[in-house]
């Protein structure tokens, strides 16, 4: 392991020139012939808030699971500091430690809660037009539309969300599940939500405060009509969110923590991914997901985890929308006019929110 420190450029662009520089020199230098393979580098500042912490390891040091582990630590370690605590030599949690606290968080919560339903809800029309077609093709494959909005458009459409009284993510969620209403009118449809990364601190963190480089799946289920307003669309998903999110530590203990695969609960097919800006909370570090837009694409080979998904990225100060499908899924769903429609909402609220001159 190599910690490094670094005098931090002033201002944001010359910022995010000295981190994609410093990325790419580690990057042409890293392998497992070439070590260390786990590197820390704080570009220091005066102010804290102006800091930026890098970490840059091999994945054979850190996955999924084992980066769950780490971020949680590292923020208990910087929480300890910070309250002026001296800290304690201390042997860092396992896989086998982390696995039995999954295991008995597990059955604490079967014991306070009734057992899973067995029978599964009445899917409507998109849960069904979706069924199966998961992971059935590569990044590469996939029918794709996008969108960049630029930092007056995401201006737009934080004013336009908050003088509806929710945060953006609600908003961009609501446009989301009536576009899907163009093509299925009533009924429900479940959202497979990557709502916020893993637990960071104790399993009593609250899900607003969850953070770190692993997106956390969660199944919500939403009602559909075409019969009520915008704002009282908004209003019915932020209560159903809410209602989701309310159940997600239960979820997370069952999924991550089931013994068979037989009992592993169904992950729906439709999904909603927001990456957004910083989140602010005491309990954390002061994480920002690429707060100087250094945006990593995932291989075109991997698997498309979903039949059709929505993913909205903020990075710096633009909002890159795009919309995926499997090919078999755009061949059943009119991609082109849902795409059309989510637009023609954003773009909606961009004009309510724009002054006319």
């Amino acid at each position: 392991m190599l910690l490094e420190t670094a005098p931090a450029q002033r201002g944001t662009s010359v910022l995010r020139i000295q981190l994609r520089e410093y990325i790419s020199e580690v990057r042409s230098c890293m392998s497992l012939d070439r070590q260390p393979l786990l590197r820390y580098c704080l570009f220091d500042a005066a102010r804290a808030g102006e800091q930026r912490l890098v970490l840059i390891f091999n994945h054979l040091v850190c996955d999924g699971i084992s980066s769950r582990i780490l971020w949680r630590e590292l923020s208990r370690t910087y929480r300890r500091l910070s309250s002026g605590e001296i800290l304690a030599s201390e042997c860092s949690t396992s896989y086998q430690d982390f696995a039995e606290e999954l295991f008995s968080k597990n059955r604490q919560l079967l014991k306070q809660s009734a057992a899973p339903e067995s029978v599964e809800r009445d899917k409507g029309l998109l849960d069904k037009l979706t069924q199966g077609l998961s992971c059935t093709t590569t990044l590469a494959e996939v029918v794709r539309r996008e969108r960049l909005l630029s930092i007056d458009e995401l201006s737009a459409l934080r004013s336009c969300a908050a003088g509806l009284g929710v945060g953006l993510s609600d908003f961009l969620l609501t446009c989301w599940i009536c576009a899907l209403g163009q093509t299925q009118v009533d009924g429900t449809v479940t959202l497979l939500l990557w709502v916020s990364p893993h637990f960071v601190g104790d399993w009593s963190t609250p899900v607003g405060e969850l953070v770190g480089s692993v997106s956390f799946p969660l199944p919500v289920t939403f009602s559909m009509s075409d019969e009520c307003s915008f704002a009282d669309a908004v209003k019915r998903v932020s209560e159903e969110l809410q209602a989701g999110l309310a159940g997600a530590e239960v979820f997370a203990a069952r999924y991550f923590a089931t013994g068979s695969p037989g009992t592993w609960p169904m992950l729906p097919s439709i999904g909603f991914n927001y990456v957004s800006d910083q989140r602010p909370s005491p309990w954390l570090i002061g994480y920002e997901l690429a707060p100087e837009g250094v945006r990593i694409e995932r291989l075109q080979e991997e698997p498309f985890d979903l039949a059709l998904g929505l993913e909205i990225e903020i990075y710096g100060q633009e909002m890159q929308v795009s919309l995926c499908a499997t090919p078999s899924v755009a061949e059943r769903l009119p991609i082109d006019g849902l795409f059309d429609q989510l637009l023609d909402l954003l773009m909606m609220s961009f004009k309510e929110a724009t002054p006319s001159h």
